[in-house]
């Protein structure tokens, strides 16, 4: 389990706002992370995170901590299509998290939380493609990639919106995202 003290979760709080406040994590120093949280930025250093990299970290953690944890208990046999198990299982976790998420997928620097959601997750969903491939010529690398993009895509699309729909409703409209061809949607 991901345990983090108070203080900490005081400090992740207080680098969110930052990004909110300064558009790029790059530009966010410790001493403003320091100001807001009401503490000297050596008390950071000393006692809770290293550097900024590891406050970066540790908000990607927490944020995708759960989230991360049902997609690992997710077993092909029992639980049914990997989509359809996302849909009524994951979404909910996200849109818990939907106040840290919109701030990631919407601050100019959100590279880093994009690469770190394919490093995470490839290889998860890769895992469970593994005979694929030979029905259509595309690697279980490639077909997981993709799939990881799209679902990323329409959850940063729903999260980013001005008034994303609540999970209930967006449940639906995930589904028939993920089940329509691109192809139907534009013509």
């Amino acid at each position: 389990m991901l345990l983090f003290s108070e203080r900490q979760l005081l400090i992740i709080d207080a680098y969110f706002v930052c990004i909110q406040e300064c558009g790029v994590s790059k530009t966010i120093t410790m001493q403003m992370i320091a100001d807001k949280v009401g503490i000297r930025r050596q008390n950071i250093y000393k006692k809770h995170f290293p550097n900024l990299a590891a406050i970066t970290r540790a908000s990607y953690e927490m944020v995708d901590f759960y989230i991360n944890r049902q997609l690992q208990d997710y077993q092909p046999r029992k639980d049914g299509s990997l989509v359809d198990y996302f849909a009524q299982t994951v979404l909910p976790l996200i849109w818990a998290q939907r106040y840290y998420l919109k701030i990631l997928y919407t601050s100019p620097s959100n590279n880093d939380w994009i690469n770190y959601l394919s490093n995470r997750y490839t290889p998860l969903i890769q895992a469970h493609l593994t005979n694929q491939s030979q029905s259509h010529g595309l690697s279980s690398r490639f077909l997981a990639v993709l799939i990881e993009k799209q679902i990323n895509s329409v959850i940063a699309t729903w999260l980013t919106a001005t008034e994303p729909e609540p999970v209930s409703l967006f449940e639906k409209r995930f589904l028939f995202l993920m089940h329509t061809p691109i192809t139907a949607l534009i013509k």
